[in-house]
């Protein structure tokens, strides 16, 4: 599940999204904070993750995939319109995700308040306007509200993807402006499917077989069918593949700025006694912990050593990432503030 949902602080899944309530964050989750920790520009150091990790990726391969989630203010200096652009930032990403823009920034088949709405498209539109693909959710079911969050993405040019629950949990069958031509780069895609918790899938086969079935031109989806199996260079490849036999992205989520004691790469000793990078369990989602992202060790992990996160993606195939928490750096500016 994506993590930094902003109508979502009711739910927990496998795969569970966490909206952090930054007004219910303690201060004392940092277990260790140095005075230039608290000196640091968190947005910057944010963008210097991200650029870090474009860089390590396009260094294997240059046309790999770069999707940081709800970053927009991360675009200019200030996060505002008028703000200095961020063009080394800019230039290191291919897309963003961002949700609620019509529906669901506040509550599920909620309409977005126009002042927000149109706040978070005059950024969005920042990145568009120098060749950033926006990757559109929105969280509604009424078939109205289904219709109005596609005309507005549309009319935006946004790839629009509507979930009928906030769970991203189905694979929705009405696949929009399909179309049979290969897909080669964010560019070329003209739709898209967000599902990150297949635990309703009797097992992998069947998850696969699923998914292939479908013609949407990028799948955004979980590197792990489960915590301990890992999806396959094989696996991915049939997914490269639509239905309709032409060519397909197929993107793995990365979060960068919480870990996850779900993942691979938790140990339990961290329970008890928790390294200088890990902060306090998030209140609001079981089992995960905001990050001091710009630590070494953590991007170690993540990305920075051989055997990290983002170089087994890089070899099961994955065309790029999708990388949430990108929004984490808030955490760190609301406890100072």
């Amino acid at each position: 599940m994506l993590k930094k949902l902003f109508l979502i602080t009711l739910i927990t899944l496998i795969l569970p999204s966490c909206h952090i309530d930054n007004n219910s964050i303690d201060p004392n989750m940092v277990n260790e904070t140095t005075t230039n920790e608290y000196s640091l520009d968190y947005r910057e150091a944010m963008r210097q993750w991200v650029i870090r990790i474009s860089e390590l990726s396009k260094d294997k391969n240059p046309d790999f995939i770069i999707i940081p989630q709800n970053s927009s203010p991360l675009f200019t200096d200030t996060g505002d319109v008028d703000g200095q652009l961020s063009n080394e930032f800019l230039d290191s990403i291919d897309g963003v995700g961002q949700e609620g823009i019509s529906f669901g920034y506040d509550e599920f088949n909620k309409a977005t308040n126009i002042e927000d709405r149109n706040y978070i498209t005059s950024l969005l539109n920042v990145g568009t306007q120098n060749g950033i693909i926006v990757l559109s959710i929105n969280y509604a079911n009424n078939h109205s509200n289904v219709n109005k969050a596609r005309t507005y993405d549309s009319q935006n040019n946004f790839l629009s993807y509507v979930s009928y629950n906030v769970e991203l949990i189905d694979i929705q069958e009405n696949t929009i402006n399909e179309n049979d031509k290969d897909i080669l780069s964010l560019d070329d895609a003209k739709n898209w499917l967000c599902l990150l918790n297949p635990e309703k899938f009797e097992d992998k086969e069947v998850y696969l077989n699923d998914l292939c079935k479908t013609n949407y031109d990028v799948l955004v989806i979980d590197s792990f069918f489960n915590k301990d199996e890992m999806l396959t260079n094989k696996d991915i490849n049939r997914l490269k593949i639509k239905e309709n036999g032409s060519k397909r992205l197929v993107i793995s989520y990365l979060s960068i700025g919480e870990a996850e004691d779900y993942r691979y790469y938790w140990d339990d000793k961290y329970y008890d006694n928790p390294p200088i990078w890990l902060m306090n369990e998030n209140p609001n989602w079981e089992g995960n912990y905001p990050v001091k992202y710009w630590n070494d060790d953590w991007q170690r992990i993540i990305a920075t050593d051989n055997n990290s996160y983002l170089n087994k993606i890089i070899n099961a195939g994955f065309d790029g990432v999708y990388l949430d928490i990108v929004d984490g750096y808030e955490t760190f500016e609301d406890m100072e503030n």
